[in-house]
């Protein structure tokens, strides 16, 4: 998602569609503002937010009327780990802001953001055996008292794929994780 050249050619070949759903995502860098890795950040900034510039940039050539752009954000826009999450928080937070200038700005194209807390995905595996524990943990504060799998939250990015009328919103779905 970070070489526009890759992006083009996608959509080059591609050709017309109807939605464009990015889950793209990376584990965020996560050290304090004091010894933040600039390099770690660049690219985390890179991965998500450059890459949804450069999806939304060369879709819309070919996004058919009527169809919709949804992207992905998370629970970090709404509770920042500390310390640490400064960077992850601001891109995420971004996010929403994005979504709702593009809405404007290619009309009558939807777009929009959805916001999960954790998901149990092969991203969370990097912390190896740890894992069932941190969610063990997490989902017992959590209202839903679960963490949810991809198919779980897909229902938000089918909403906002069908719903005509939802343009430049962000949906959470995140089981609570906002409220505790």
């Amino acid at each position: 998602m970070t070489d526009e050249a890759d992006v083009a050619r996608l959509f080059d070949e591609v050709g017309p569609f109807d939605h464009l759903v990015s889950t793209a995502g990376t584990l965020p860098p996560g050290d304090p503002i004091g010894s933040t890795d600039m390099e770690a950040a660049r690219r985390f900034v890179d991965n998500k937010l450059i890459g949804a510039v450069l999806l939304a940039k060369h879709a819309v050539r070919t996004l058919k009327a009527g169809g919709s752009m949804t992207f992905t954000s998370g629970i970090n826009k709404d509770r920042p780990p500390v310390p640490g999450g400064s960077v992850v928080s601001a891109i995420a937070g971004s996010f929403s802001y994005f979504a709702r200038a593009l809405a404007l700005e290619l009309a009558p194209t939807r777009v929009n953001v959805v916001s999960p807390g954790w998901v149990d995905t092969p991203m969370w595996d990097i912390v190896g055996e740890a894992k069932s524990g941190f969610f063990a943990d997490m989902a017992a504060r959590l209202p839903s008292r679960k963490i949810p799998t991809a198919a779980d939250v897909a229902a938000a990015y089918v909403y906002l794929m069908e719903s005509e009328f939802t343009t430049g919103e962000t949906i959470r779905i995140d089981g609570g994780h906002n409220l505790i």
